[in-house]
């Protein structure tokens, strides 16, 4: 009988110390909600804002021909660096969007012998330019980060970023 109180003594206590563990665990959770739950600024655009146009620029695609802000037309616009895993995922969703326009551009920014894959990729579906990053397309359209996509109308002006294009 002395065992059967010893055991039921032990258990009662065991449920306790559990019980207290446990508040102890889901007050420290609703502390880290209340750390990581706050509103989140907005990220900020890695290239023109919506209804900003681009600088003035000269830049020659890899066929060799001449295209100027003022030879912009609506259409979509990529840019995408050769060093940015992020840009090898999205440039499968970014073809399958530019199918759907008639004029795009797609910029790849990187060493002349690693941006061969990425041309080969997008050329089907856009005109393609090569570029080191703070030339002449990622220095008018204020690119500071990989993969920036937009959609502009025929001023070059910016209608939507990235996240929005669908």
């Amino acid at each position: 009988m002395q065992l059967v109180v010893v055991a039921l003594v032990l258990v009662a206590g065991l449920s306790v110390l559990n019980l207290v563990l446990t508040l102890a665990v889901i007050r420290r959770l609703r502390v880290h909600e209340e750390l990581i739950g706050g509103e989140r600024p907005a990220l900020e655009p890695v290239m023109l804002p919506v209804g900003e146009t681009p600088g003035e620029f000269v830049a020659e695609d890899v066929d060799g021909e001449k295209l100027s802000r003022s030879d912009l037309a609506a259409g979509l616009v990529g840019f995408f660096s050769t060093t940015c895993p992020a840009c090898v995922q999205r440039l499968p969703k970014f073809t399958d969007l530019a199918a759907e326009h008639t004029d795009v551009i797609a910029v790849v920014v990187g060493e002349p012998g690693e941006t061969t894959e990425m041309i080969n990729t997008l050329r089907p579906v856009a005109r393609v330019f090569t570029e080191r990053h703070g030339e002449s397309l990622t220095t008018a359209f204020a690119v500071h980060g990989y993969p920036a996509t937009c959609r502009i109308d025929d001023a070059g002006t910016v209608l939507a970023h990235s996240v929005e294009l669908g």
